[in-house]
């Protein structure tokens, strides 16, 4: 029979079953260990317990006398197996019964074994005690001795050998103890004088194992997780111990993150981490990829190719290479060069440089200048530029520009033009508008707009100004007009009429004289007294 159960271990000494006192026995050993099985609840082992062997055989590996009868051992029927010993000190051979037929899962962990022959001395006052208990794997007889000093009793007792923790210093597999040549091994011997008689019923064998896969965590397991042991998606191992720290597991979807065991726990752990790892890709030529930083989970701000990187490289004399404007992902369209691009510099004074065309990327074909073209710069602004005669090479002789020539333009409005004196080469000094000359209105009614005088630097400036000039209009009865204060450029914040200010005045004894609100600048609706008013 098979007996399988669910039990918190503990420790296992040899126990003797006789009649009357193993009730008593089972009571007190139960009342005692009560609490201590509630407080240890999650710490299960499963049992298998068989009771009846295949086969029972006298084995001469130790001892000079032979079992009689060793197949009456198989099952406790009251039917002996027994042996005869002969004399102080004699001792039998191994009864050696084995196929117990156990069926413990594949998957299980097994964490001790417990012997208990049912046995006896049927003789008065000669004594009989263990020679060797041993154990039997793959039809071996093991060296562990489980041997006791006590005297068999004289009536027929189980007595146990091994317990729930104790392996017999062995390393056991689920199919070593599911073998039919598994099983335990005895051996008698006689201690006095007389004729005493080994004789043994039958041996039953319970297996303590815990299963590994069941969802539950039992004795000698850290982690059980079922199905989910050894995947990617569970910290515990297939034989439900916990993953080495620093194994992968199921990633949380953020590069930014570790997704690692930590050895002590059956939960993926999601750290920060992973610094230089690329979190958001580049989206095109002018995006930049970023990175994870290592400190943070998040992966930082998108941000764009700096303005001016090359994006588009040119792929001939008159293309155009194309950069980021730092704020876009994508590089600009591809375009060539203006007409305005020299793609063939020119070979002498009256040689043409050639221009790009704009819309291709071969240069025009070589010519001269034109008559119209300068072939001797002006070595100053009043110098005149000698022109190439468009047949020739040879410049014409130099001359000076024609006073009143403007020989240095205005930059800007507040900036005043020079002109040639006709006898020198030289522009007159750079001079400009006076400070405080009026100029371009910027729009806004707080500043001045005037030139600021200065040499080389020549500006329209629009300083704060015009104190007590309106800058915001009323918007209605209850809104205030704002003026500039002269002291800044911005128009001061929008206020309005005082709460309790007459807006509409009563036109008649009947009406109501309407009073702003003190935040809008709409007069409140026109009301009337009420009728009962007299």
């Amino acid at each position: 029979m098979t007996r399988i159960t669910r039990r918190s271990l503990t420790s296992t000494a040899m126990t003797v079953d006789s009649p009357g006192g193993f009730l008593r026995r089972t009571i007190a050993i139960l009342a005692l260990a009560l609490p201590f099985l509630l407080a240890a609840s999650d710490a299960r082992a499963l049992i298998q317990t068989q009771s009846a062997a295949s086969t029972c055989v006298d084995d001469s590996g130790i001892g000079t006398v032979a079992w009689v009868n060793p197949g009456n051992a198989t099952t406790s029927d009251n039917v002996y197996a027994t042996a005869t010993p002969g004399g102080p000190n004699k001792a039998s051979h191994f009864l050696k019964c084995t196929g117990f037929g156990f069926s413990i899962p594949s998957n299980a962990t097994i964490q001790g074994i417990q012997v208990e022959w049912e046995y006896k001395n049927g003789v008065a006052s000669t004594t009989i005690t263990d020679n060797a208990v041993r154990i039997v794997k793959g039809g071996t007889i093991g060296t562990a001795d489980k041997a006791s000093v006590s005297s068999w009793p004289s009536m027929d007792t189980f007595v146990a050998y091994g317990g729930s923790a104790d392996l017999w210093s062995i390393t056991w597999t689920p199919s070593d103890i599911n073998a039919a040549n598994f099983g335990a091994a005895l051996s008698a011997q006689q201690k006095n004088n007389g004729s005493p008689v080994a004789s043994v019923d039958s041996v039953r064998i319970t297996v303590t194992y815990a299963q590994c896969g069941n969802g539950m965590i039992d004795t000698g397991e850290q982690c059980d997780d079922g199905a989910a042991n050894g995947t990617a998606a569970s910290c515990c191992s297939s034989t439900c111990t916990f993953k080495t720290s620093g194994t992968a597991c199921t990633d949380d979807g953020n590069p930014c993150t570790t997704d690692l065991c930590n050895g002590s726990s059956n939960v993926c752990q999601h750290a920060v981490g992973n610094a230089g790892a690329v979190c958001r890709a580049s989206a095109g030529a002018c995006d930049v990829a970023e990175s994870c930083d290592g400190s943070s989970t998040s992966c930082p701000a998108d941000g764009f190719q700096p303005s001016g990187t090359v994006c588009r490289a040119a792929a001939g004399a008159c293309d155009v290479a194309e950069t980021c404007s730092g704020s876009s992902a994508a590089c600009p369209t591809d375009a060539f060069l203006p007409s305005s691009t020299v793609c063939r510099p020119s070979a002498g004074p009256c040689d043409v440089a050639e221009n790009c065309t704009g819309t291709s990327t071969t240069c025009p074909t070589d010519a001269f200048q034109p008559s119209s073209t300068v072939c001797r710069a002006a070595v100053d602004v009043c110098d005149a530029a000698e022109n190439c005669t468009g047949s020739s090479a040879a410049c014409p002789a130099d001359a000076l520009k024609a006073a009143g020539t403007v020989c240095r333009a205005a930059v800007n409005e507040c900036d005043l033009a020079e002109t040639c004196t006709g006898s020198s080469t030289a522009c007159p000094t750079d001079a400009v508008k006076s400070a405080g000359t009026a100029c371009t209105d910027d729009g806004n009614v707080c500043t001045t707009d005037v030139c600021n005088g200065t040499v080389g630097s020549p500006a329209c400036t629009h300083p704060a100004g015009n104190a007590g000039t309106v800058c915001r209009a009323s918007a209605g009865t209850c809104d205030v007009a704002e003026t500039c204060d002269g002291s800044s450029t911005s128009c001061p914040a929008d206020t309005f009429q005082p709460s309790a200010t007459v807006c509409r005045a009563a036109a008649g004894v009947c009406d109501v004289a309407e009073t702003c609100s003190g935040s809008s600048a709409a007069c409140p609706t026109n009301a009337f007294l009420p009728s009962r008013a007299v």
